[in-house]
């Protein structure tokens, strides 16, 4: 059986049933590779019982949920065993040396036999087994070492899945912003503004200038830009406060891999990774490692069963088809970015990383604030940090302070535009201006209607029915967040028409 959800637009666009956590027959996965026969004999004779195809493939899938499950709680028993063996002194050196030749062995063959995309990892068996034995062997080394190793894996992997060339740019880049912040003189914060700014733009620039002559080299660059760079600037800002500079620290922070890059990148702010993982022993949590990837790989499985490709998104000609499509879209995308980032958290966790939960509770936030919290949560958290924060936060002038940072995150989304096309028009640019604008007025709304103390509906209303009314209200302001960008290449007039048929004034 076949991965067909690369990520969820890809899931939208093959919309078939189909096994979320399995890799393609190019990439196969070492462990479960040896369940695929039997796997596929239960489906055929669940067929010949009657049921249809897509049910006995549904079906299989959700055992293959299981045992990744049980794979999970297997390595989560056997984790903390091998990271004791590690501290008695006659079992050190076996433990540590079993431990990290097998996850070599295991690093091998993901390299040679990579995923699609690298979020695809996170629900493979081998690659899970591989970070229980690397998470145990750099377990023993001394923190720095721990970091260089953490560090060299990620760029490795990096390099597979975002191009060498984006790698080189961006670390060189990186290596240049860090060796300028050991001056002192280059930390007054005029001086590092105008230092680390002129890199950022020089990367970014370097990116706009292969967009004629490779662009795929160009959306590489751009793509792997998009969070690091954040990152790096996060970094930055805290050394210019008074933080140390250390190399290791900024290696190990910028790439690690998980959350680094692909479509679920997350802009972690420094300040926060450093004391969870840097300055710390490593924060294994092999429970929580296990509950993650188990409803991860489930929230997946549910969202694979009823993607629907965003051409039907855009074939709807009447009002209700197309509110329940955007609606559909929006809870398979949401299923999809919540099960990937939750297996990608418990992973990291096996490997002694805790990183800031991302994509959670979309399906139940009650108001504009939560949601923009919740949804890539990690964006909203650097952007909390870096410029609502400093600009009063909520004790001066806050609503100037939200529109402050829904513009720096527009500005940001505009920079990725032209890496989507060839031929830039301003058109292009107005589905993801208006999702800014929509969810900043929402925001400032919510906390309006909060600081006045007002009611939106009556006081006679049951509590239950009020915050079933609340979700459903925001499930359709989050439904903005998919099908917007779905528009964005769309062509000449979908916007446009997307809006008539969405308030009934077109059909067709």
């Amino acid at each position: 059986m076949r991965t067909e959800c690369r990520s969820p637009a890809h899931c939208a666009r093959r919309a078939r049933v189909t096994q979320p956590f399995d890799v393609p027959s190019a990439a196969p996965d070492l462990l479960h590779g040896a369940l695929l026969p039997f796997h596929e004999r239960l489906q055929a004779g669940i067929v010949a019982l009657g049921m249809p195809a897509a049910g006995a493939s549904a079906a299989v899938d959700l055992l293959g949920v299981v045992e990744l499950a049980l794979l999970a709680i297997v390595l989560a028993q056997l984790a903390p065993a091998l990271r004791n063996a590690q501290t008695s002194a006659p079992g050190r050196a076996g433990a540590a040396g079993g431990s990290a030749l097998v996850a070599t062995a295991l690093f091998l063959w993901i390299l040679r036999h990579p995923s699609r995309e690298i979020h695809e990892l996170f629900l493979r068996w081998d690659h899970l087994a591989f970070a229980v034995a690397a998470g145990t062997a750099v377990a023993a080394l001394p923190s720095r070492g721990r970091k260089w190793v953490l560090s060299t894996v990620s760029a490795v992997l990096l390099v597979q899945y975002s191009g060498p060339v984006a790698v080189a740019v961006i670390g060189g880049a990186g290596l240049i912003g860090f060796a300028a912040l050991i001056p002192p003189w280059a930390r007054r914060p005029r001086v590092a503004t105008v230092l680390q700014g002129g890199l950022v733009v020089a990367v970014l620039g370097l990116g706009f200038a292969l967009r004629a002559t490779h662009p795929l080299q160009a959306l590489q660059v751009q793509g792997l830009a998009f969070f690091l760079l954040l990152r790096h600037v996060s970094y930055a800002v805290e050394v210019c406060r008074g933080a140390p500079a250390s190399l290791a620290d900024y290696a190990c922070y910028l790439s690690f891999y998980p959350g680094a890059g692909g479509a679920l990148g997350a802009p972690e702010v420094y300040a926060e990774f450093a004391r969870r993982n840097l300055s710390t022993t490593p924060p294994f949590d092999d429970r929580l490692a296990v509950q993650r990837i188990a409803v991860g790989a489930l929230e997946v499985w549910v969202a694979c069963r009823i993607m629907l490709p965003p051409e039907l998104l855009l074939a709807s000609s009447t009002a209700p088809v197309l509110w329940y499509r955007s609606l559909r879209l929006f809870v398979c995308v949401a299923l999809y970015a919540m099960g990937s980032w939750a297996a990608l958290e418990g992973t990291a966790l096996f490997l002694g990383m805790r990183l800031r939960p991302n994509f959670t509770r979309l399906l139940t936030c009650r108001n504009p604030s939560d949601l923009w919290r919740s949804w890539r949560g990690t964006m909203t958290f650097w952007l909390i940090h870096h410029i609502y924060a400093p600009l009063g936060g909520g004790r001066h002038r806050q609503e100037r302070n939200i529109l402050a940072a829904f513009a720096a995150s527009l500005v940001w989304h505009w920079i990725g535009v032209p890496f989507l096309a060839r031929d830039l028009r301003l058109e292009i640019f107005a589905p993801i201006t208006l999702w800014a604008i929509l969810n900043a007025a929402a925001v400032v709304a919510h906390v309006r209607v909060q600081r006045r103390g007002w009611r939106v509906l009556p006081a006679w209303v049951p509590a239950r029915v009020r915050e079933a009314l609340k979700i459903a209200l925001m499930l359709v302001l989050a439904s903005f967040s998919v099908t917007l960008p779905v528009l964005q290449l769309a062509g000449t007039g979908a916007l446009r028409r997307y809006f008539l048929v969405l308030v009934g004034l077109s059909a067709g």
